[in-house]
């Protein structure tokens, strides 16, 4: 990367403060990216994950829970058949290969380090066999499998923990929070797009409001410009 003219290299998977780090070496910013006292969302709370390291895979998404979250979503979504697309792949070791590629960054990408690991492991074991077979291939193949079930059921445990049952999530996400609701209701009226910004402001400065479904609705409905269901979703809010 060097000696074709670049002045640094930045890998994969994103580790945020080491970008930061070597962007800071060439890059004289105008003002601090993040201002004094600022600080990043805790990590996730109450959740014993023995597969997920969530402090590193939040510091990817700059401590953005909601984030997070779907990036486990999609993880869980996209790599649940993971073992039944590598059998497929058995007689194509390019595709395989990328496969797993693929799997190695998204398993950092979310904090999966072990995983991670044994998907490193996957992937020099199938270049080494260049196509064949090999107990270090099976070993490794077994490995990540297992590791990748792990993490999935992790996952999943934590959707099911961050879904509160029977509709408390608007009860506790508003409780004791006293909002000022009129000038982004003065927003919405007007259709004025800046209705975004404010209510992203009102979520900064109380974050529990994120677990509220309808403020969820809300936020969806101003990013597509449908002011008159966020009328009514902010309505029921206030109501």
């Amino acid at each position: 990367v060097l000696r074709c003219g670049m002045n640094d290299h930045i890998t994969k998977p994103l580790d945020l403060a080491r970008m930061f780090a070597i962007m800071a070496r060439w890059i004289i910013p105008a003002k601090p990216a993040l201002a004094e006292g600022h600080s990043l969302q805790p990590p996730v709370q109450g959740m014993a994950l023995n597969t997920l390291d969530t402090a590193d895979g939040l510091a990817r998404c700059m401590g953005n829970l909601d984030l997070y979250r779907r990036l486990l979503k999609g993880f869980a979504r996209t790599q649940r058949d993971f073992a039944e697309q590598l059998q497929a792949l058995r007689a194509q070791p390019d595709e395989a290969l990328a496969l797993v590629h693929s799997l190695k960054g998204l398993a950092g990408n979310v904090g999966a380090r072990t995983l991670l690991e044994r998907s490193t492991e996957l992937e020099v074991a199938l270049q080494a066999a260049a196509g064949g077979d090999s107990p270090q291939l099976q070993q490794a193949t077994a490995g990540t499998l297992e590791q990748l079930k792990l993490v999935l059921a992790d996952i999943d445990r934590m959707s099911r923990q961050a879904t509160p049952p029977d509709g408390d999530a608007g009860a506790h996400a508003l409780a004791g929070i006293q909002v000022d609701w009129q000038p982004l209701a003065k927003l919405i009226a007007d259709q004025d797009a800046h209705s975004r910004d404010v209510l992203q402001d009102l979520i900064g400065h109380w974050p529990t409001m994120r677990q509220h479904p309808q403020v969820g609705a809300l936020k969806r409905a101003l990013e597509r410009y449908d002011f008159d269901e966020a009328e009514k979703l902010l309505g029921a809010l206030q109501g």
